[in-house]
C-alpha cells in the first residue's frame, strides 16, 4: 500500500515519514520509497514497450500519459497553479509517471511511502484561488486508494518553521523577497480540512496507528 503525507509546509512531513519508516521496519514490514519503486518498474517497462525502447526520455511522458487517461480530473487539477508555476507543474507530472509505473507492479504486501502526494499537491495546486467546495470536488472525483497520513500544525507554527528552516519558504508560499504568504498557507489549510471532510465520509476509508513515540521524536 502506498503511504502519503499532507500537511503544511514546515509541519514535520519528513520528520514523520521518517520515523513512520523506522516504526513499520521494526515491525518488519518491508519499506520502499515511491521514487525507488517506480524507478524498477519504468527500467522494466523499457525493455518491453516498443515505444520506449529505444527512446529512454518518453518513459516519464508515457506515464504521465496513461496516468492522465485514468485520472482526467485529477490530472487538470494539478496541472492548475496560478500564474507561471512551472517548478510545481513538473513537480506535479514527475508524481503522475511514479504513481503509474508503481501502480503496474502493485504493493501487496509492502509500505511504499510517499512523503507529499494526491491530496498534498491537490491543495497545493488549488491553494492560490481554490475554495473548499474546488477541495471537496477534487476528492470526491477522484480514485483514492493510498493510507493519509495527516500531518497537523498550526499556520503560524507552519509559518514560523518556515522562516527557520535552510531551506527558507517553499516558492510557492512566498510572496517577493521570499517572505512568507499567511493567505496561501491559511487557504491550504482550509482546502486540507474541505478535502479530509469528505476522505473521512467515504466507506471504505482504512485506518492504521503507528507508534512513533521514539525517543528524541519531537
Amino acid at each position: 500500500m502506498i503511504f502519503e503525507f499532507a500537511g503544511l509546509p514546515g509541519c514535520g512531513k519528513s520528520t514523520v515519514w521518517n520515523e513512520a519508516a523506522l516504526a513499520l521496519k521494526a515491525d518488519g514490514v518491508p519499506i520502499e520509497s515511491l521514487r525507488s519503486h517506480s524507478r524498477r518498474s519504468m527500467l522494466e517497462r523499457r525493455k518491453s514497450i516498443r515505444f520506449l525502447r529505444k527512446n529512454a526520455e518518453r518513459t516519464s511522458l508515457f506515464g504521465v500519459v496513461k496516468f492522465a487517461e485514468k485520472n482526467p480530473e485529477t490530472f487538470m487539477t494539478l496541472l492548475e497553479p496560478d500564474g507561471h508555476d512551472t517548478s510545481h507543474r513538473l513537480w506535479s507530472l514527475e508524481l503522475m509517471a511514479q504513481l503509474y509505473f508503481s501502480g503496474l507492479d502493485g504493493h501487496q504486501g509492502k509500505a511504499v511511502l510517499l512523503d507529499e502526494g494526491l491530496i498534498h499537491r491537490g491543495m497545493s495546486s488549488l491553494a492560490t484561488a481554490g475554495t473548499a467546495e474546488d477541495a471537496r470536488a477534487y476528492v470526491q472525483t477522484m480514485q483514492f486508494e493510498h493510507a493519509l497520513v495527516l500531518v497537523d500544525c498550526s499556520v503560524d507554527l507552519s509559518i514560523e518553521r518556515c522562516r527557520n528552516r535552510p531551506g527558507g519558504v517553499p516558492g510557492g508560499y512566498a510572496m517577493e523577497g521570499g517572505h512568507p504568504n499567511p493567505e496561501k498557507f491559511r487557504n491550504f489549510a482550509k482546502l486540507l480540512s474541505a478535502a479530509i471532510d469528505v476522505l473521512q465520509k467515504k466507506e471504505d476509508l482504512k485506518r492504521f496507528g503507528l507508534n512513533l513515540n521514539r525517543e528524541g521524536f519531537p
